[in-house]
Order: C-alpha cells, then structure tokens, then sequence
C-alpha cells in the first residue's frame, strides 16, 4: 500500500457516507408500488395473466414477438409496433416525449391498464398518478371503473380493426373515457398542483379525434386514437390479451388485427417497466437525470481510486540498500543440506550393511553384531571359499562404505555414484557364487 491507515481513513468515510446517502434516497421513496408480480402480463409468462399464448399466435402467423427491456427512449423508426399493458413501474418525462414523437413519426401501440396495477388515489401519495395515465393522459384518454365486472363488448362501429370481430370479452369493471385537461386536472388534483406533474395531464390531440371501437353497457372498452403518421389502440383492461381470457370471444381476433395493420415484421412487448418499485416519479425522473449520472460515475471514479491507490498493480519495489540473503533462506538452505546428507549416509548405510551380511554367508561366517564386523577377516574368509573373489579389493570396498557411513570423507556425486554401483555389483557376485 502507498498510502498509510491514516491517510486512506478520511476518504474511505466520505465514500461511506455517500453510499450511505445514495441509499437513503433510493429508499426513501414512500411510493411503495402494491404489485403482485405474478400478474404483470410478462410475454415469456404462462400464468393467466401473462400473454405467452399471444406472443405465440404471433410467431404462428408469420410474425416475430420480441422483449423490450430498456426505457423507450431508445425507440426507433425500425420499431414499428409496441405494446405496454399492465405497466407497474412509472414512466420519465423523456420517455413520455420520445414515445409520443415515436408514434407520430409512425410507430403503433398497443396499450391498456389493468386491475392489479390501477392503484386507486388512497394507496398513492398525494402528488402522484397510475404510470399508465402517464401514456393515456397526453393522448387525452382517462380510465375509470364501472359497475359492471366484466362482460361482452360490441362493435360500436365498423373499422379495419374490427374485421372477423364480433365481441371481445371484457373481465373486470374498467373502461376508459376520453378526458380534457379540465376533466384531468379534478381527477388527478392533487398532480394538477405541481408543475413536474401536469405535462401528464394535458392532452396533446382533439378528443374529437378519439374513436371507440367497441363498448359495454355504453362505456368504451376498446378505443383507437391517431396520432400523426401512427395511431394508438387501448384497451380498458389487459387481462384481455391474456393467457386466461385471450380465447373469450374474439380477443385473439382483435389481437391479430393489430398485429397485421401496424405493418411491423416484429411486434415488441414493454418489459421494462413491469415488476416491483420502490421509485415514485420523482424518484425515476432523478435516475434518469443526467446529475444521478455524474455523481454514479463519481463515485466509480473514486471507488477506483483508492483501490489503485491500495494496489499495487505489480509496480517495482525499489532497492533501499545492498541486496543479501535474508536468515529464513539461509536456514532453508541448511535444512535441505542436511537432509540430503542424511538421505545419502542412510542409503550407504543400508547398502553396506546388505554387503556385509552377504559376504559373511559366502564365508560362512557368524556375525554376532555388524557394527564390529572386522572387514579384512570376512573378505580373507570369504576368499578362501570362494577362490574367484579378490580379498584386497573386497577388503577395501567394505572399508570405503565404512568411512562414507561414519563421514571420515565427504563424497562427491560421482564418487557417491561409483561407489554404490561397486557394493550392488559385488553383491550380486556374492549372491550367485553362494548359490553356485
């Protein structure tokens, strides 16, 4: 480490704090989104609420089904086709511009709310609104609930959308109406107060201009809304399109007339802004605000910091004085000295012992203890029974083993080599003259 305790102490408890503050803010967001995750009509879910059926009557029909999983912004003229149902995490105001610039380059979406994610006015904080009515508030649309749970709704008119569509299934009490800003503001007055606010509750096109498609018990259930080159379809409820109540009447119909009037080769379902949050809007739009972004590359900038500078990062460590062997080596060193040493002393030891034992058979001579063995005896002995053996020079190889075990003269390797391969040789000899 470059830097000392001391020194890295004050910036690590600055990094700390900042830390500790991002969390609180990301925390401390009181809009808590009451969402149950099972039904946030996910394409790639088989629950009753996803819409894996539809993503499959698309492929079926020709047509691609893909997910979008980043915020709209990036939404391109090659996107031709989009739908956002059930959306439970709130929109930014830059989405809501790129969106609405999005479709009236050209661009078609399919968008409706749902029950399970509709939250009513007591369950959100006082400023806010349904992150749905973020999208159908510029489009001068507004939902409310009716009486009546679900049932049948009819064609309210003819249009391309509804060819082969006699009746589409409804299964919960939503509907939508068309709303001014006027209407907006007394539903939502709470959000017409505060100025981040109200770009949602102003509508961007004549309600004149919105069509209902369909409708039950005179209430819209499905409506189209064109909008510059594109146009819109909603939805009252999006558990029409899905797994469990897409088959209901012509829901499928009406979901595959879409799909071929957007013109698009692939439709995109929003995946992005299903899910659970703990992010009201003002807490998305400080996200996805550019200073979120300095400051999150400020604190990566600093994390990096002091990791470099409690690092090393393989940088040379200078000499501070003449360089010698520390005590550890040395001792090391010995260590393994002695233990070849020994290792060698003992395969000697063995090997003479063997020899002697050997030429003590081939002279048949006792030995009471090999330790005493007088070598010039047992060679002499050994000789005489064994006429082929040179005494003298037995006689000195038993006296060479000796003075190798008892180190009167240190070995080279070579000589070490040489003379165990002279006491292995001389007691092969031995051994066959004894059988012999």
């Amino acid at each position: 480490m470059t830097l000392n305790g001391r020194d890295l102490r004050t910036p690590l408890w600055l990094l700390v704090l900042l830390l500790f503050l991002s969390l609180g803010v990301y925390l401390g967001q009181r809009n808590v989104r009451q969402v149950d995750t099972r039904r946030d009509h996910a394409s790639d879910s088989y629950n009753r609420w996803g819409t894996r059926a539809l993503t499959e009557l698309l492929q079926k029909q020709g047509l691609g089904a893909a997910q979008w999983r980043e915020r709209l912004t990036g939404l391109r003229p090659q996107h031709e086709a989009l739908i956002i149902l059930s959306p439970s995490r709130h929109f930014v105001s830059r989405e809501v511009d790129a969106l609405l610039a999005w479709i009236e380059q050209g661009g078609v979406l399919l968008i409706a709310p749902s029950r399970h994610t509709l939250l009513g006015s007591a369950l959100l904080e006082e400023e806010s609104i349904p992150p749905v009515q973020q999208v159908l508030g510029p489009l001068g649309l507004t939902v409310r609930r009716e009486g009546d749970l679900a049932g049948n709704a009819t064609p309210a008119g003819w249009a391309p959308l509804l060819k082969d569509v006699t009746a589409v299934y409804v299964p919960s009490h939503l509907r939508l109406q068309v709303a001014d800003e006027k209407a907006l503001d007394q539903q939502y007055p709470q959000a017409a107060k505060t100025d981040q606010l109200k770009r949602y509750l102003r509508p961007r096109i004549k309600p004149e201009a919105v069509r209902t498609l369909l409708s039950l018990d005179r209430a819209a259930a499905v409506m189209v809304i064109p909008y510059g080159k594109g146009w819109v379809l909603a939805l009252c409820e999006a558990d029409m399109l899905g797994n469990g109540w897409l088959d209901k009447q012509d829901n499928a119909v009406l979901a595959a007339n879409f799909a071929y009037l957007s013109g698009a080769e692939t439709v995109y379902f929003d995946e992005y802004h299903h899910g659970l949050t703990f992010l009201s809007i003002e807490g998305q739009e400080a996200l996805a605000s550019g200073a979120w972004r300095a400051l999150s590359l400020a604190l990566i900038g600093l994390a990096l910091f002091f990791v470099g500078q409690m690092v090393r990062f393989g940088a040379p460590v200078p000499l501070q004085r003449q360089q010698r062997r520390s005590t550890r080596e040395f001792v090391q060193a010995l260590a393994q000295l002695y233990a070849q040493a020994r290792a060698r002393s003992s395969a000697l030891q063995i090997m003479a012992d063997a020899l002697k034992r050997q030429v003590a058979a081939c002279g048949r001579v006792s030995l009471k203890r090999i330790e005493e063995a007088d070598n010039d005896r047992l060679a002499q002995q050994c000789a005489v029974l064994n006429p082929a053996v040179d005494s003298t020079a037995l006689a000195g190889l038993l006296n060479q083993l000796d003075d190798a075990v008892a180190g009167r003269r240190r070995l080279t390797e070579a000589e070490f080599i040489r003379l165990t391969r002279a006491a292995a040789d001389m007691e092969k000899e031995l051994f066959h003259l004894g059988k012999s």
